[in-house]
């Protein structure tokens, strides 16, 4: 997991726009196996969106919502995880904050996974921990604990089918304990950092 002052580091980092590539975050340590997708270069979007919001920036480009609807994907491999760049870059996403715009990369992802099995019920359980980040930028801390407690027991159940501690790259048990922490945090009343910060949550995802 990164810590809050190297993702705010990286977060200051990427101000022009542009996404740093995934060995300069640490995320790829084999440089032959980076990743064959052009996703994590893409340029980061320039807000963090929230469902309260009357209209998203893409809503405005035509052209953008057509290449949108009809781009699809590479499926996550969980082995060859380095090769998938759009679950490279959703993790980006959320490591800076773009908890919204993580969620519906992973979510793509989910949809090639075919929505149920063990694979898809990891992708959903990313889906929920960056949901949470989206409800607590939205100051609502009922739906921050909803959304980390279903990821709780998604995350769960991945590590008890799978019956080891990592997937993707990523710890079951840094989720799950990650998350855990937000709904009990969420459970007291307890935002798991400041709604109005760029990055909220206090660590990062970083598949190894």
């Amino acid at each position: 997991m990164l810590t809050r002052d190297a993702l705010l580091d990286y977060n200051a980092g990427a101000g022009d726009g542009k996404a740093a590539s995934s060995e300069e975050m640490g995320f790829v340590s084999d440089p032959q196996q980076t990743a064959d997708s052009s996703s994590c270069s893409a340029a980061f979007p320039p807000y963090r969106y929230t469902s309260d919001r009357e209209r998203r920036p893409l809503a405005d480009d035509p052209e953008g919502i057509k290449a949108m609807e009809e781009y699809v994907p590479e499926p996550l491999d969980p082995v060859h995880w380095r090769r998938c760049g759009v679950y490279l870059f959703a993790i980006e996403l959320f490591n800076t904050g773009r908890y919204w715009e993580a969620h519906e990369e992973w979510e793509a992802l989910w949809v090639l996974a075919g929505r149920q099995g063990v694979l898809a019920d990891f992708l959903k359980g990313l889906i929920k921990l960056a949901a949470a980040g989206v409800k607590c930028r939205e100051k609502r801390i009922n739906g921050v604990a909803r959304h980390a407690a279903r990821g709780v027991e998604l995350f769960g159940s991945v590590r008890a089918a799978t019956g080891g501690d990592r997937l993707a790259g990523l710890s079951l048990a840094d989720l799950i304990r990650e998350a855990k922490q937000i709904q009990s945090d969420a459970e007291e009343g307890k935002y798991p950092g400041d709604p109005t910060a760029e990055v909220i949550y206090s660590f990062g995802l970083r598949p190894e």
